[in-house]
Protein backbone atom coordinates (compact mmCIF):
# COMPACT_ATOMS: atom_id res chain seq x y z
CA UNK A 1 0.00 0.00 0.00
CA UNK A 2 1.67 3.72 -1.06
CA UNK A 3 0.22 6.87 0.47
CA UNK A 4 1.37 10.34 -0.92
CA UNK A 5 -0.94 12.59 0.85
CA UNK A 6 -0.83 15.22 3.08
CA UNK A 7 -1.84 13.15 6.35
CA UNK A 8 -2.37 9.75 6.56
CA UNK A 9 -6.06 8.78 7.91
CA UNK A 10 -7.03 7.43 10.94
CA UNK A 11 -8.40 4.77 9.50
CA UNK A 12 -5.57 3.35 8.56
CA UNK A 13 -5.12 1.22 11.89
CA UNK A 14 -8.39 -1.14 10.58
CA UNK A 15 -5.69 -2.80 7.27
CA UNK A 16 -4.54 -5.05 10.58
CA UNK A 17 -3.15 -7.38 7.61
CA UNK A 18 -1.18 -5.35 5.84
CA UNK A 19 2.49 -6.52 5.33
CA UNK A 20 4.43 -3.39 3.53
CA UNK A 21 3.54 0.25 3.69
CA UNK A 22 5.44 3.53 1.52
CA UNK A 23 4.40 6.98 2.50
CA UNK A 24 6.21 9.91 1.02
CA UNK A 25 5.38 13.46 1.79
CA UNK A 26 3.61 15.63 -0.60
CA UNK A 27 5.65 17.73 -2.78
CA UNK A 28 5.74 20.81 -1.04
CA UNK A 29 4.84 19.80 2.41
CA UNK A 30 7.86 20.86 4.80
CA UNK A 31 7.22 18.67 7.30
CA UNK A 32 5.68 14.78 7.45
CA UNK A 33 2.42 14.15 9.16
CA UNK A 34 2.37 10.52 10.46
CA UNK A 35 -0.55 8.89 12.31
CA UNK A 36 0.62 6.66 15.16
CA UNK A 37 -2.04 4.66 14.11
CA UNK A 38 0.59 3.29 11.96
CA UNK A 39 2.02 1.38 15.06
CA UNK A 40 -0.69 -1.01 15.48
CA UNK A 41 -0.07 -2.66 12.08
CA UNK A 42 0.69 -5.72 14.07
CA UNK A 43 1.48 -7.72 10.58
CA UNK A 44 3.57 -4.91 8.86
CA UNK A 45 7.00 -6.45 8.00
CA UNK A 46 8.52 -3.67 5.58
CA UNK A 47 7.66 0.36 6.08
CA UNK A 48 9.31 2.88 3.57
CA UNK A 49 8.95 6.30 5.22
CA UNK A 50 11.51 8.16 2.45
CA UNK A 51 11.60 11.78 2.34
CA UNK A 52 8.94 11.93 4.62
CA UNK A 53 9.95 15.30 6.17
CA UNK A 54 10.60 13.73 9.36
CA UNK A 55 12.61 15.42 11.59
CA UNK A 56 13.16 12.36 14.69
CA UNK A 57 12.00 8.46 14.27
CA UNK A 58 8.75 8.05 15.38
CA UNK A 59 8.18 6.08 18.72
CA UNK A 60 5.65 3.89 17.36
CA UNK A 61 8.51 2.77 15.45
CA UNK A 62 9.17 -0.05 18.20
CA UNK A 63 5.67 -1.14 18.82
CA UNK A 64 5.71 -2.75 14.73
CA UNK A 65 7.52 -6.31 15.97
CA UNK A 66 7.13 -8.24 13.22
CA UNK A 67 8.63 -5.02 11.29
CA UNK A 68 11.51 -6.50 9.17
CA UNK A 69 12.47 -3.39 6.88
CA UNK A 70 12.59 0.16 7.58
CA UNK A 71 13.86 2.67 5.16
CA UNK A 72 14.24 6.10 6.21
CA UNK A 73 15.67 7.80 3.21
CA UNK A 74 16.45 11.51 2.72
CA UNK A 75 15.74 12.62 6.88
CA UNK A 76 18.08 14.91 8.77
CA UNK A 77 18.36 13.18 12.15
CA UNK A 78 20.73 14.08 14.31
CA UNK A 79 20.21 10.87 16.55
CA UNK A 80 18.50 7.96 17.43
CA UNK A 81 15.86 7.75 20.17
CA UNK A 82 17.20 5.05 22.80
CA UNK A 83 13.99 3.05 22.20
CA UNK A 84 15.30 1.80 19.23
Amino acid sequence: LSFRVKEIPEEIQFLKNIESLHIEKEYGQETGILSDKIGTLCQLKNLYLNNCGLMQIPNWITQLENLEYLSLENHPFESLPQSI
